[in-house]
């Protein structure tokens, strides 16, 4: 329930938003003061959920820092058991980072526009690598995430709140198009395209 109704609102708002009747504006505008506290309800009732394996903790900064993959320490007891669990867990971890995000890129979005000025709601870590999140089946999962890092079974965490840290040390062939949105929206088109040009 808690992940359904933020992104009802998120669809709602976005439409009302860009309907161009100044009543849809308003109840955007209303719909976005309720937003951001069921963003935080998600994020809050997932990180209290214990069914997920650490390295999927909503909420879970890990020691590992942007740009380097996480520990095989945590994910190969996984990958020795039930494979299709674990990657069933983590897309519905990985589904709830993304819809936060969304909420968090929308709610500062509309602020900025309106205001000229956002505040920080906070950011998660997520997962960006190509393919990852397209992953048919829990087998193909696992050939992706291997093929990450030839070394290491594991993925780059990315932090919502350090998407230059991407530009600095991946390419747009290492990211997903979730990620290359998140970019776009932060950075502008323009660097994204220089970016991709490198």
């Amino acid at each position: 329930m808690h992940r359904s109704r933020p992104l009802a609102l998120i669809v709602y708002i976005s439409v009302c938003l860009f309907d161009g009747d100044i009543n849809a504006r308003a109840r955007a505008e209303q719909g976005l003061d309720v937003l951001m506290p069921w963003g935080h309800q998600l994020i809050q009732s997932a990180s209290s959920c214990s069914g997920f394996p650490e390295p999927w903790n909503i909420l879970n900064s890990g020691n590992s820092v942007s740009g380097e993959p996480t520990p095989t320490t945590h994910l190969t007891p996984c990958l020795d058991g039930n494979l299709d669990s674990f990657w069933r867990s983590w897309a519905y971890a990985e589904s709830i980072r993304r819809t936060y995000l969304i909420v968090v890129l929308l709610v500062t979005i509309c602020s900025t526009l309106k205001t000229g000025w956002s505040g920080c709601p906070g950011g998660v870590t997520f997962t960006g690598d190509e393919g990852l999140w397209d992953a048919s089946s829990a087998p193909a999962w696992e050939r992706i995430m291997k093929g990450v890092d030839e070394k290491t079974i594991g993925f780059i965490p990315i932090l919502s709140h350090r998407m230059g840290d991407v530009l600095a040390s991946r390419t747009p062939a290492d990211v997903d198009e979730f990620t290359c949105t998140l970019l776009a929206v932060t950075f502008g088109g323009e660097r994204l395209e220089r970016w991709g040009a490198l």
